[in-house]
């Protein structure tokens, strides 16, 4: 028996990058449909429920005013440092979330990629609107005790800044979903190594702290101005406490690392689509 195989091709090749674009395009509904249906799933099965969502953030920033406030002393000279601290906790882990999220994301979801023929970049773009939709509660939590713990409570022109600022959030943690699931589809073992980063983040970060600290030290203030996370908080601080809005200059950095690393992730992990079916 005689089979015509001239259409046939590959099972799990990497297609051309445009038309790979494009099909990413035409599953936009079901990414949207599948991050929505895995977000706010904090407190589910527990007592509380999703009174969660709202009371992690606030016991988190809690703890880290006990720590670093009262025990460290790290508040002294501001005005607001509960304001300052619930800001710098709630954006840096949304922040944080694409390389917790991109971590041996491959590995994870081996049965959706053995199983359906599809742009495997459809699972990091879920994760990424997953991300975006859990940390709208947790964010507003913070801006608002923010406000509501200011010296003089007003509500700044400047507050409408802070959308903008979310959305590049996370098109950064999508750059870097991109970037940590192809590496550690890779190497399993680089797992640890951006565990081992983002403890290194927080404390880079100026989660607790204000960069004057590091007066005297113009080396050691360069490389935390030049942190984006850095700039992601020092930005919402600015917005909100402040009723600044932060410079063009501040935008534009902002907007290059939101954008760049995205559109070099996705290259990146396109290049290894004929090899996501294949890990262990």
């Amino acid at each position: 028996m005689l089979v015509d195989d001239s259409n046939l091709g590959p099972l799990y090749s990497r297609p051309n990058f445009w038309k790979y674009l494009k099909g990413l395009v035409w599953y936009r509904h079901f990414v949207i449909f599948e991050g929505r249906s895995r977000s706010n799933q904090n407190g589910n099965g527990t007592l509380l429920g999703r009174a969660w969502i709202v009371l992690d953030p606030l016991l988190q920033t809690a703890l880290y005013v006990l720590v670093f406030g009262i025990i460290l002393q790290t508040s002294r000279g501001m005005e607001n440092f509960v304001g300052f601290l619930v800001l710098g906790v709630v954006f840096f882990q949304n922040s944080i979330k694409g390389l917790n999220s991109g971590n041996t994301l491959i590995q994870k979801s081996q049965g959706m990629i053995s199983s359906f023929q599809f742009p495997i970049a459809v699972i990091p773009c879920a994760s990424a609107v997953s991300n975006f939709f859990n940390g709208l509660v947790p964010v507003s939590v913070g801006v608002v005790v923010a406000l509501l713990t200011q010296p003089t409570m007003s509500l700044p022109a400047s507050i409408f800044g802070v959308l903008p600022l979310y959305i590049c959030v996370h098109l950064f943690g999508l750059g870097c979903i991109f970037w940590a699931a192809r590496i550690t589809a890779a190497i399993p073992d680089f797992k640890s190594v951006i565990s081992i980063s983002s403890r290194a983040l927080f404390f880079l970060s100026g989660v607790f702290f204000t960069i004057e600290r590091f007066d005297g030290h113009e080396t050691l203030q360069l490389i935390v101005q030049l942190n984006p996370i850095y700039q992601f908080l020092a930005s919402a601080r600015l917005l909100v406490l402040d009723g600044i809005w932060p410079s063009l200059a501040v935008w534009g950095y902002i907007s290059l690392w939101s954008f760049a690393l995205p559109a070099t992730g996705l290259i990146y992990f396109w290049a290894g689509e004929d090899k996501y079916a294949l890990v262990k």
